[in-house]
């Protein structure tokens, strides 16, 4: 009864080949999770260190586009890098914006897949510059200026951890979501 699954980094190449088979076959569509790729690697994609910023597009572009392809996925999905102190916010806003539409036409050009960026939470568990849902919105207004396809997936399990309402977590960004996950 799923509709989708969620596919990240792979490394052996028969492996993701196997997979890629069957998800081409199954009934369902697959979503590439570039966050699970970044998290361990520490990839802040609106880092205010412009080197670190550059090495987490770089980790999507070069590692998880690829993968995306070979296993069929029909979108990649990122998250947002950490939070940062409010004074600097706005600044890292516009370098995740930055890297979204760099990430995002690379996607579009190498595999003519849509991206997406999962909703985080921003005080709890990943403390990530995006989540709450007037920011999430936002973002996505920003970022479909550049990439009109560019999408929110949002874990239903993340709402509590954002304190907001399911009303106030979900009406604001009801025209971007592309994907929820049930949690």
């Amino acid at each position: 009864f799923f509709e989708a699954v969620d596919i990240t980094f792979i490394a052996d190449p028969k492996a993701r080949a196997e997979v890629g088979a069957m998800v081409r076959t199954a009934p369902l569509e697959a979503t590439f999770a570039a966050q699970s790729y970044l998290l361990p690697l520490k990839g802040d994609l609106n880092a205010l260190d412009e080197s670190e910023r550059k090495r987490a597009v770089q980790l999507v572009v070069k590692d998880c586009i690829p993968q995306a392809v070979d296993v069929g996925a029909v979108r990649l999905c990122v998250l947002s890098g950490k939070d940062v102190a409010e004074g600097d916010r706005e600044k890292a806003f516009g370098l995740l914006v930055k890297s979204l539409v760099e990430i995002g036409k690379e996607l579009k050009n190498r595999a003519g897949l849509p991206l997406c960026l999962k909703i985080f939470d921003q005080k709890i568990e990943k403390k990530c510059l995006v989540g709450p849902a007037a920011l999430s919105a936002r973002l996505a207004q920003e970022v479909r200026r550049d990439l009109p396809d560019f999408g929110l997936v949002h874990d239903l399990s993340h709402i509590p951890i954002l304190f907001e309402s399911c009303e106030e977590a979900l009406k604001p960004i009801a025209p971007f979501l592309v994907q929820a996950h049930m949690g």
